[in-house]
């Protein structure tokens, strides 16, 4: 339960700060294709990871699914989120709690719109991130975290992460090139 209110916190305050706590988040104001974000956080033998990422680097497209392609892209994202690997690799002593998305709701609202809705949508649909967030129990300390998501979404260049846990906070800017993360 503590998490959760530290997580908030956390959350809050990168928002706030984002361009104070670290220079390398100066330049990340808001929606930039081919720049995402990841957030970590925490709390004893709990730990989150954040993914805050543009629509269009993850799916190839930001919008509600209008063609079957599109939908089956989605469909993949989701199982994809599901596997956790082809997001990030933590080690054996880590077990997955929780994964939290909103890729379902993407889903719905297509299948609800009809032509003249989805015309009337589309110009708030555009620029849309997706946040996915994995919470998982660490029986033992984590030194490094493996981040796997360039595979998944090739046209994402850099990922601009920051953590806060128990030995740390920092920040560092990942890319496809130096995609493991230490600290």
């Amino acid at each position: 339960m503590m998490f959760k209110y530290f997580l908030g916190a956390f959350v809050i305050g990168v928002i706030i700060n984002i361009g104070v706590v670290s220079p390398v988040f100066a330049q990340h104001n808001g929606h930039v294709h081919g720049q995402g974000q990841l957030l970590i956080a925490q709390d004893i033998n709990a730990w989150r990871f954040e993914f805050i990422l543009p629509a269009a680097d993850i799916l190839g497209f930001e919008h509600v699914p209008q063609t079957q392609a599109q939908t089956d892209t989605l469909h993949q994202l989701i199982q994809d989120v599901a596997k956790v690997t082809p997001f990030l690799t933590l080690p054996h002593y880590c077990q997955l709690d929780k994964v939290v998305h909103q890729l379902h709701d993407k889903l719905v609202h297509s299948k609800a719109d009809t032509p003249n809705e989805h015309a009337s949508h589309q110009g708030h649909m555009n620029h849309s991130d997706i946040t996915i967030a994995f919470e998982f129990q660490c029986s033992r300390e984590i030194a490094s975290v493996q981040i796997n998501l360039f595979l998944t979404a090739p046209s994402l260049s850099t990922l601009h992460t920051q953590w806060i846990i128990d030995k740390s906070q920092s920040a560092s800017v990942l890319t496809p090139d130096s995609s493991l993360l230490t600290w």
